[in-house]
Formats: structure tokens, sequence, C-alpha cells
């Protein structure tokens, strides 16, 4: 037994990956350093802008606010938790480059590899797996291409990685004594003081390795389900991100906002046209009604939790400028082949559009045509979004149906929401008034799939449906 256990052991080693290996310095630490730690986007590759309050996140407000705090404290250690590339792969598949050359980009101390990176580890080039310092310190072997660390040790720190979920039980470790031993074997400081975990599990995993007292820091990933939608909610409530153990937080969904610890806590900056120039948008929370007197507040956020949130203040179009654009173009490929695909569809079309409905319906005709869903899609239009697949489907008729929107040039009848959005398609129905849809339509459904998280934070079926009533 302890020959198997000593021959896993080495083969563990030898399988681990390249790490950095700099001679680790008892006088230099996170907290003299300070940290920042972010993850969990899940492809939320940037806001959608409906919602003001709802306007967070994105990887070129990332890129901002890492401009700033290096302007002030450029050796800090910044720590992703993983879970960034698209949950439904389908239509998001375009965004992965662009997500992982914006992450190679910001200057990662270590990337822990979650569910969504080693389940499709093979999307991500070695390149970017190399930049992002990828760590995962449970792992069988390897995957066959990849440049996965088992242990990052840089700048005074070690930091190990831990993801586990059951279905992942071939290729991860779940044995934590195990994993402790191996651990604390290869370890080359004394000091709990300068190791780091980055953590995905479960609670019991988690009170676990925070008993063991191995590590000084354990920064967890965002523990909410990945299909859940991605909103504000945690901005209203931070304290939905405590984890049941004080003194371990987890990141913002979506990338929202960042945690930070250390001396990035108590840090003071210099004003933000000095740093950054004359393009941002400022308010209090940066420097108090945007004062450029040097030595003013970095961060107003309360003290429980340290967070700093990634709104529109932060919006910076020089920021990744050269790969917004091309991660544009491709958004626009992509809605071009789906144009093409779908246009065969339009002949044997449900849908009929709102104009038809006009001569018998003219009441609620009018009250539609002075909604918001009378234009959706020009709204789109204002910000080039009006071939964004992911921004059309809400803003137009039938874009989830067979024969629904293509494109403007090809079914301008079904721009905008109309009526068959809610009442279903009414093509039959025009034809002969007395055939209805057999499928009763669940009116607060169809609004909330696209009135939910980011799109609309406050959403309230009965406020909403007032303004629209007919």
């Amino acid at each position: 037994m302890k020959f198997i256990l000593l021959s896993f052991i080495s083969f563990l080693i030898a399988v681990s990956g390249p790490a950095n290996t700099s001679q680790v310095n008892a006088d230099d630490g996170l907290t003299k350093r300070g940290w920042l730690a972010f993850g969990d986007m899940r492809g939320y590759f940037e806001p959608c802008g409906c919602d003001p309050e709802a306007d967070l996140g994105g990887v070129q407000r990332i890129a901002t606010f890492l401009k700033r705090e290096r302007a002030v404290s450029p050796g800090f250690y910044l720590f992703n938790l993983g879970n960034n590339l698209p949950v439904e792969l389908g239509r998001d598949r375009y965004k992965v480059p662009y997500i992982e050359e914006a992450l190679s980009s910001f200057g990662i101390t270590a990337s822990l590899v979650n569910e969504l990176e080693i389940s499709n580890i093979k999307l991500i080039s070695q390149r970017y797996q190399v930049a992002q310092n990828f760590v995962l310190s449970n792992m069988v072997s390897n995957p066959k291409g990849s440049s996965i660390s088992n242990k990052i040790v840089t700048a005074g720190v070690e930091v190990y990685g831990y993801m586990y979920r059951p279905k992942l039980s071939k290729v991860l470790i779940s044995d934590q004594a195990k994993l402790l031993k191996l651990w604390r074997a290869n370890s080359k400081t004394k000091k709990a003081s300068q190791r780091v975990l980055l953590f995905s599990g479960s609670s019991k995993e988690l009170e676990y390795f925070y008993k063991s007292k191995f590590f000084n820091l354990i920064i967890s990933a965002n523990q909410n389900p990945l299909d859940i939608v991605v909103g504000p909610t945690e901005k209203d409530d931070p304290g939905k991100l405590k984890t049941g153990i004080a003194d371990v937080r987890m990141v913002p969904i979506g990338g929202q906002g960042l945690l930070r610890g250390g001396r990035l806590t108590a840090v003071r900056s210099k004003s933000l046209k000095e740093l950054l120039g004359k393009r941002i948008e400022c308010s209090d929370l940066l420097t108090g009604n945007c004062s450029e007197v040097e030595g003013t507040s970095m961060i107003k956020t309360p003290e429980e939790y340290q967070l700093s949130w990634l709104d529109q203040q932060f919006k910076n179009p020089d920021n990744l400028a050269n790969l917004y654009a091309r991660y544009q173009k491709a958004g626009d490929k992509v809605f071009k082949g789906l144009s093409e695909v779908r246009k065969a569809d339009l002949k044997s079309s449900p849908f009929i559009g709102a104009e038809a409905c006009k001569s018998c319906h003219k009441s609620a005709y009018d009250v539609w045509s002075k909604s918001g869903h009378h234009h959706a899609l020009s709204t789109l239009e204002k910000v080039n979004k009006n071939r964004d697949p992911e921004c059309v489907s809400c803003h137009v008729l039938g874009y989830q149906d067979k024969g629904g929107f293509v494109s403007e040039k090809e079914s301008p009848q079904f721009a905008n929401v109309q009526c068959e959005n809610c009442h279903g398609s009414r093509k039959q129905h025009v034809k002969n008034p007395t055939v209805y849809p057999k499928k009763k339509i669940d009116a607060k459904a169809v609004c909330t799939s696209c009135h939910h998280g980011t799109h609309t934070s406050d959403f309230d079926f009965n406020k909403y449906w007032s303004k629209i009533k007919h």
C-alpha cells in the first residue's frame, strides 16, 4: 500500500506541468503586496447595457480596473477562479478565443482550472493556458497537451488549486487527507501565511481545508449553479458572497466585481485623469465627485466585504480595443451564418407580423406602437448590436423559432418585439379568425425569458404589464 501511495505521489508530481519556482521570500507576502480575485465570467464577455443598474463587468472594464490598480500598487497578486468559458457552447463557442486572449493579457498570478475549463481544456490554446498560469492540485493526471501546474510558486507565495465534481471523479482526486499529506510533503515554506488555495467544491470540502490551517488565504469560486442567470443581486446584497466560513469569500458571479485583500484594502490613489487619461467616466466610488486631487480614497466599500464593482465608471473603449473589434467581427460572422441557415424556414413561417393584426385589433396595436417593444431592434442599432446573436434574440420576433426573424434585410416584418412574441404565431388565425393556437401562452414566462438578470434587474410583471396592457 505504501508503495502504491508513493508511486501515485511521484506520478502526480511528474505530471504537474511547468511552474514558476522562484525563491520564496519570507519578507514578502499577501498582506504586504495585496491581492485581487475575480472569475466565474461564464461567457459574460461584456454587459448588455439594457439596465444601468445591472451594467456591470466585462473584460474591458476588468482591464481598465487592473490598469488603475497597477498604477498605484504594481506588485499585487491577481487570482482567477475560473469558470470563464460560456456555459452553453453552441452559439457562443466563438467567444472562447477572445475571452482567453483577454484573460491572458491581465497578468494573472494563478488561474484555477474550474469545471468549465477542465471540461473544455482542448478549446484553450496552450499559449493561453501558460499565460494564465493554470493550476489544479488534485488531478489524477495532466490532460494531454495541456499546461496545468500542480502548484504555482511566485513572488513569496505558493498557490494551490482544488476543484472537484463527482462527475469528474475519473480525472480528479477528492481525498483531502491524502492531498494535504502530499502538499505538506512538497511545500517549500513552513508558513501558512505564504500559501493560498483557489477553491471550487462542496461546503464540507471547504471546511476541511480551512480547519487544516495549511493555508492562510482561501478564495472560493462562485457557488451558484452554472445555469443561474447573471444579475446584480450580489452587488445589491454582498452578503450573498459569504461561504459559511467567515474568513472565506467567493468571487462575484459574471466577473462583475473583484474581491480585494492585504494592503489593497487601504491603499490610496492618485487622480483618475493622471492615471488613466481623460476618457474615463468617474464617480464618488473612485474619487469623491471626480476630484483630481492626489491622495483621494481609492475605494469606499464596506469593510466587511472589500469588493470593487465594475460599473459604468470603468468604461474605457481604448482598453483591449483591437480585441474587442475582432470579437464584434466574429459575432457578425456568426449572425450571418445563422441567417443563411434560417432563411429557408421563412417560406413556411407560422408568423405573420404585427401589421396583419392592425385591422382587427386597432386599440391593442396602438398600445403596442407606443411602447418600447415597437422599436426594440432600433435600440440595438444605436449601439451597433443589431447583428449580435446574443442581443438580437430578445429584440425581434421568433429568433428562437423556425420561421422567425432572420435579418433586417430578409425578414423586416419580424423586426422588433411584436404581438406574436406574447400571443404565439398567428398566420393561421389571420387566414381564419376562428383558429387559435392550441397551447396556452404563459405571459409572465414570456416576459421573464428576456426581462431578467442584467436586462431588467428590477422586473415586476404586474408593474410592467400595466404599461402595455391592452
